[in-house]
């Protein structure tokens, strides 16, 4: 249900969340069932990979990379974190979004940070290739600064399944570039 799409004002969509919050035992519980119903799952980033650990690792894991997420991968733009760290990353489609006609890429990634979402790093999307990649149905883009590959054009990460092949690819990650209500992508879920 889109609480959006019934034109319920903002507080009473505030009154709502509050009813189902406090319905379920307060925030922690609230976040707890959140975690366990909604979020893709949590990575590790941060684990002593760099771009030729990452393509060694997925290969040996059997997942295949596209020419332009191998390009990616070795781009500047492409880091990695200094230290460990576990992320929780939630799967939303656009339409969920609030986005039911589809939208630009800029305006996706405005929307996940209007609900609390943070863009995901870059490593982010072959950690969950190598960490929890083999459950994955569908194809996921991640929410992400967007990095070129060597036309120059923007591009983020996604992970698609063709067949029984796991892929680490791209879509286009350009400011403009539209994307329709049901595509989903992944944002990090921020720990409070």
């Amino acid at each position: 249900m889109n609480l959006v799409s019934h034109n319920l004002t903002l507080d009473e969509i505030g009154f709502v969340v509050n009813s189902v919050v406090a319905k379920l035992g307060g925030k922690k519980e609230a976040r707890r069932f959140i975690c366990e119903k909604v979020i893709l799952g949590s990575v590790k980033i941060g684990t002593g990979l760099n771009a030729d650990g990452f393509r060694m690792a997925l290969r040996r894991k059997g997942f295949r990379i596209s020419d332009r997420a191998n390009e990616m991968l070795g781009n500047l733009a492409f880091t990695v974190a200094s230290e460990g760290t576990e992320v929780d990353l939630i799967d939303i489609s656009v339409g969920e979004l609030g986005c039911t006609g589809g939208a630009r890429y800029k305006e996706i990634c405005i929307r996940g940070l209007e609900r609390g979402f943070r863009l995901c790093p870059a490593e982010v999307a072959p950690q969950t290739c190598l960490q929890i990649g083999q459950s994955i149905n569908g194809p996921l883009r991640f929410a992400m600064k967007a990095i070129a590959d060597s036309n120059g054009d923007p591009g983020i990460f996604m992970i698609d399944r063709d067949g029984h092949d796991l892929w680490l690819g791209h879509d286009r990650g350009g400011d403009n570039d539209f994307h329709f209500p049901g595509r989903r992508f992944v944002f990090e879920l921020p720990r409070k």
